[in-house]
């Protein structure tokens, strides 16, 4: 019995570029580092994304990089964002990196974690054009030591 090698290399092409099509949904992402670990009050992480396709719905995730030893069970954060034609909204968002066993909701290893939290699902931008997320860190004190970097993703919704 003799195998054709051709056909089996240009199905695996195939089958490559569906995926990689597929799977090219991210329309936006961009990290933050906190410097030293340490976010303070006033510091504070702006992303600006464009939206040109208003008839597509969006995810919108954040990742957050802490260390294991963070010291509270969430983080309080004032998530303010900036509409194309100028409009602005303020939302304050309480996110848990630890479920009530103690367990962290993310993946940890090597004394960090990295948790992401679903912002917005199934989103529709009205307006095409530029959008600004900005996000601080509103806790009861100046400072928070353990957080390490935030990273915001836009994507396109799976239907």
């Amino acid at each position: 019995m003799k195998i054709s090698i051709i056909p089996a290399a240009s199905c695996l092409t195939a089958s490559v570029l569906l995926f990689s099509a597929c799977h090219n949904d991210t329309v936006f992402e961009q990290s933050y580092p906190i410097p030293g670990g340490v976010w303070v009050w006033q510091d504070t992480a702006q992303f600006t994304f464009a939206i040109a396709d208003t008839t597509l719905r969006y995810d919108l995730s954040l990742t957050i990089d802490h260390q294991l030893q963070y010291a509270h069970q969430n983080i309080y954060l004032r998530l303010k964002t900036r509409f194309p034609n100028g409009q602005r909204t303020t939302d304050v968002q309480s996110l848990d990196f630890y479920n009530s066993t103690g367990q962290s909701t993310g993946d940890c290893s090597g004394g960090n974690c990295q948790v992401t939290f679903d912002l917005q699902k199934n989103a529709r931008f009205r307006l095409p054009g530029d959008y600004s997320l900005t996000v601080e860190q509103w806790m009861r004190r100046d400072s928070v030591t353990g957080i390490k970097n935030i990273t915001l993703a836009v994507k396109k919704s799976k239907p």
